[in-house]
């Protein structure tokens, strides 16, 4: 019975970064290229990289505008008034509507 060498299973560590996911993906690429990785398996990881990066973006993406309200919300409460983003939509509120004109 001659039966087909296994290929070689890998690991894959902690992917921390964005970057560290486009590492692994090209690292992918290039063991699939070179016959280390079925093409169907790669289809599938590359995938799920892809779907790990995005969720990584997403994430960072919320940190920043975290940074950006809290730093604004900061400013508002060492001028003692509202942020203009409240200011702005209390005053659309406050606003009385118009009467209708006469000819």
């Amino acid at each position: 019975m001659n039966t087909p060498p296994k290929k070689r299973a890998f690991r894959i560590g902690k992917r921390k970064t964005v970057q560290d996911v486009v590492a692994e993906t090209a690292k992918l690429y290039r063991r699939t290229v070179h016959g280390h990785v079925d093409s169907n398996d790669a289809a599938r990881q590359s995938g799920i990289l892809a779907n790990i990066r995005q969720g990584m973006e997403q994430s960072l993406i919320e940190l920043r505008l975290t940074a950006i309200e809290d730093t604004i919300l900061k400013l508002a409460a060492n001028q003692n008034r509202a942020p203009m983003l409240l200011r702005s939509l209390e005053a659309k509120d406050e606003r009385e509507p118009k009467a209708p004109r006469k000819n």
